[in-house]
């Protein structure tokens, strides 16, 4: 299946994550020869809309890892507005200082649950 566009979706705190994601959502768009955009979830207001997916996107879903987990603070939004409908996706954690134990795993657990098809994962060392 060919992708027709390709998401960075990004919380990032110290801006380490977005470039992370977005040169990863870049590379994957010129490989794949279709258009990429991003958005962030960062700040409080940009958690209050749903993001929607359909078949046929490509979402790199990334977030920063604390305490070896998907930070707290953002599972009410990923479990409950971030939903794939078909889309395939590509969880992406960044950590430092220590791994990454179980983040990359919840990050896929959740996208599973609500409806991406999971097709590669991620984890990079990152400045905090």
């Amino acid at each position: 299946m060919r992708a027709r566009n390709i998401w960075a979706v990004y919380f990032s705190a110290t801006g380490t994550t977005e470039k992370t994601v977005r040169t990863i959502a870049a590379a994957a768009s010129r490989v794949l020869d279709a258009p990429w955009q991003s958005v962030s979830f960062t700040l409080p207001a940009e958690r209050e809309e749903k993001l929607q997916f359909c078949t046929g996107d490509l979402v790199f879903v990334a977030t920063p890892v604390y305490a070896g987990r998907v930070p707290n603070v953002l599972l009410p939004f990923l479990q409950e507005k971030v939903i794939g409908n078909g889309a395939l996706a590509v969880p992406v954690v960044l950590y430092g200082n220590r791994n990454y134990d179980d983040a990359l795993m919840e990050l896929r657990n959740i996208l599973t649950a609500n409806h991406f098809a999971c097709v590669a994962g991620a984890a990079f060392v990152g400045e905090h």
